[in-house]
């Protein structure tokens, strides 16, 4: 597996020598081509999948989040190679200083903010900006924020404009992790009458959620400021002078929605579009791109499989249209007669990584997960006896039946998209041919931002990537994670299982400071998941970079598609 881990690297193509020509209508187009000089403000357009239901990377919305760094900061940020950095903080608080300080009911951590910090309006951004933020976080009954961490926060307090204290109910070793997405502040002098409003009476919770502030009046303390929003269309900002890491070298961007990725090949390739990234393109496209500008060297493509995709079984009785599928024998049979690797040849031309279990591979703990979780081979004749287990054999025509008859024929949901669609056929044929007769559907991207439209899936789903850190992996599958009409279908545990002794664990590892317990709890958390199999993995997905020659700067980031765009202040254009 270790020699497997090792093509985590990055797969390169760099094309930095030449230099594209005008091209009609075309954003890249060289000065010398245009005329233009050195100081024209220069606009860069980037290609995005989904477009988020807002542009606060705190509310409980899924799709859409790969452009949210272009717009907002955190204390801190991780950079492309998960290290943590400061952003709107001087520095990040240490385990055991003045700045991160045990107790024996909880902690506090201390962080100073950068002198001079504004919002996107020039409004002063100060510590007082975080205890706000704080309170709308934690008010009862709006139920629009994700609940971590403050959920192990007792208070916030701003002892001065340039200092944030948190006091935590409890140990939490992620504390210093204070992310654009994890903790990000609001701008009290835009929000706090509504809020004020809402907590003297809850039936201005409307007001406050319906804000304009979450769409197309949003002000945030990113590299970039929002001047124009075009529902399903685009997004534009301009380089905010004001931002804590420098202003960006590139004046505009444009965040362009394209729901379909042979679109956005035929727009990088016809040089509309200057970077794509995140999953607005898969393997295959940057083959293409590889090939096209493997001699002109007009662009770079970088690719590293970084995303790990999954099924998932619906465990909500009220959706779930087979419930044999509640049985844990059936849904080994399932696992038991998925070819990964011939999925693997398929999809990436053998390229990729064969998942064996959650676990990221290359990371510390990866070792002692792997020796702990139970394993499920690729072999049809395990699949005929866990069916048998559970009560059905095959009838006349080859596929698996009750006593009664009734065959087997759970519902198959996968996103659109060729990758998606190529997968979920390639899976569908091998488990028609082990005897289950699997029935595909696919999810339209129009729908993908309807929460609950992706929860209700009927049977198994191919939901996309999950998690993407160690600690986000391993909550994917908590109970808070479930998404219910009162949270507005949010969450990324979309099959809705659920298990106590997980959710015990999970707390355990949210209050574990020592490095060797946390892995031994995420251990016996993936042992769990590999029992139950509430969700398997089926391929790590690669993470895929294109950018024309024209653009410098852009680089993988690991493990989930917002570093990619950590230090977009830097990119520069020729």
């Amino acid at each position: 597996m270790h020699r497997a881990a090792a093509i985590v690297g990055l797969i390169v193509l760099v094309g930095a020598c030449a230099q594209p020509t005008a091209r009609q209508g075309g954003a890249a187009s060289s000065p010398a081509s245009t005329g233009a000089t050195r100081s024209e403000p220069r606009t860069m357009i980037l290609a995005f999948r989904y477009e988020k239901n807002d542009l606060c990377t705190k509310t409980l919305t899924q799709a859409g989040q790969e452009y949210r760094p272009l717009f907002n900061a955190g204390l801190a940020l991780v950079d492309g190679s998960g290290a943590l950095k400061p952003q709107l903080a001087v520095e990040v608080p240490q385990l055991n200083t003045e700045s991160w300080r045990v107790f024996p009911d909880g902690m506090e951590t201390t962080w100073r903010l950068k002198p001079g910090l504004t919002w996107h309006d020039g409004e002063p951004l100060t510590a007082d900006d975080f205890v706000f933020a704080w309170r709308a976080y934690t008010a009862p009954g709006l139920g629009i924020f994700s609940p971590a961490p403050q959920d192990h926060i007792d208070q916030v307090t701003a002892p001065d404009p340039q200092t944030v204290v948190l006091h935590w109910s409890a140990l939490y070793p992620d504390a210093d992790k204070l992310t654009e997405d994890e903790f990000p502040p609001l701008p009290r002098h835009i929000l706090s009458n509504a809020f004020e409003a809402f907590q003297q009476d809850a039936g201005a919770r409307d007001a406050f959620v319906n804000h304009r502030f979450w769409n197309d009046g949003y002000v945030g303390a990113g590299p970039y400021r929002l001047e124009r929003l075009e529902p399903g269309s685009e997004l534009e900002g301009s380089a905010f002078a004001g931002y804590a890491l420098g202003r960006p070298k590139v004046d505009r961007v444009v965040a362009r929605i394209m729901d379909s990725e042979n679109t956005v090949l035929s727009a990088v390739l016809s040089e509309s579009i200057q970077v794509a990234t995140g999953i607005t393109l898969r393997f295959e496209h940057a083959l293409v791109l590889q090939r096209e500008w493997g001699a002109t060297k007009r662009g770079v493509v970088s690719m590293a499989p970084s995303r790990l995709v999954n099924n998932l079984v619906q465990f909500r009785p009220e959706f779930q249209r087979t419930p044999a599928l509640f049985d844990v024998r059936v849904r080994r049979a399932l696992v038991h007669s998925l070819d990964l690797q011939g999925l693997n040849d398929a999809l990436f031309e053998g390229q990729s990584i064969n998942p064996q279990h959650f676990a990221l591979p290359g990371t510390p703990n990866y070792d002692l997960i792997d020796r702990t979780v139970t394993k499920y081979p690729f072999d049809p004749r395990l699949t005929e006896q866990d069916m048998s287990e559970a009560g059905f054999a095959k009838d006349r025509d080859g596929y698996f039946a009750n006593p009664a008859g009734e065959r087997f024929r759970p519902d198959f949901q996968v996103l659109t998209g060729t990758q998606f669609e190529r997968g979920g056929a390639i899976m569908a044929d091998t488990w028609q041919r082990a005897g289950i007769d699997v029935q595909l559907s696919i999810l339209p991207a129009v729908q993908v931002r309807q929460n609950e439209v992706r929860d209700a899936f009927p049977g198994i789903s191919t939901p996309g990537a999950a998690g993407g850190s160690e600690r986000g992996t391993l909550e994917y599958l908590t109970s808070r994670q479930i998404g219910k009409p009162e949270n507005g279908w949010t969450g990324a545990n979309r099959g809705a299982w659920s298990n106590p002794d997980y959710d015990r664990l999970w707390d355990a590892y949210n209050v574990t400071l020592d490095r060797a317990e946390r892995d031994r709890i995420a251990a016996q958390m993936l042992k769990m998941v590999s029992d139950e199999l509430p969700a398997w993995p089926i391929y790590w997905d690669f993470n895929v970079m294109a950018n024309l020659a024209t653009v410098t700067g852009p680089a993988l980031g690991i493990a989930n598609t917002s570093t990619n765009f950590w230090n977009i202040h830097e990119w520069e254009m020729r």
